[in-house]
């Protein structure tokens, strides 16, 4: 049987909104200030789908990681594969930072998930300062797992 991530077209808004979405469930539970974040950034329009589409998507997402929460992380490899444009990859590497870091205590599985995106599509803190304006602390954070100090 093949998973879902591999039935899902290259590039699409679903092939996005899966990455977000296993991001959100990495940790096993949904914090209110995250979406809050996507609902006030315009992260759906971004995405391509409406609020309701991506919370189906997220809904699947925190099933599979309740069922996977034995066995550790999902594999994220092949969702990360299926976003092939630059461009988008810019786009969700941003959204990754600023999700994995809203509650300020960026956690080792949202860590290695945003790391693994950054490896996967060759993206550095200084790519996404230059081409998206993320504060390189951000993203430094979102990677390494660091707390900010404010």
């Amino acid at each position: 049987m093949k998973r879902r991530s591999e039935l899902i077209v290259p590039d699409s808004p679903e092939a996005m909104a899966r990455v977000v979405a296993t991001l959100l469930a990495c940790d096993g539970r949904l914090d209110w200030r995250e979406l809050d974040f996507l609902d006030r950034s315009g992260a759906f329009r971004l995405i391509g789908l409406t609020r309701n589409e991506f919370l189906e998507i997220l809904a699947g997402a925190l099933k599979e990681r309740a069922d996977q929460r034995a066995a550790g992380l999902p594999a994220i490899e092949p969702m990360l594969s299926a976003i092939r444009a630059r461009r988008l990859q810019l786009v969700l590497a941003a959204l990754l930072v600023y999700i994995a870091e809203i509650d300020r205590d960026v956690g080792p599985e949202e860590s290695k998930l945003v790391r693994s995106a950054f490896e996967h599509w060759d993206i550095s803190p200084a790519d996404l300062q230059q081409q998206m304006s993320v504060p390189l602390v951000r993203s430094e954070a979102a990677l390494y797992g660091l707390r900010e100090t404010a």
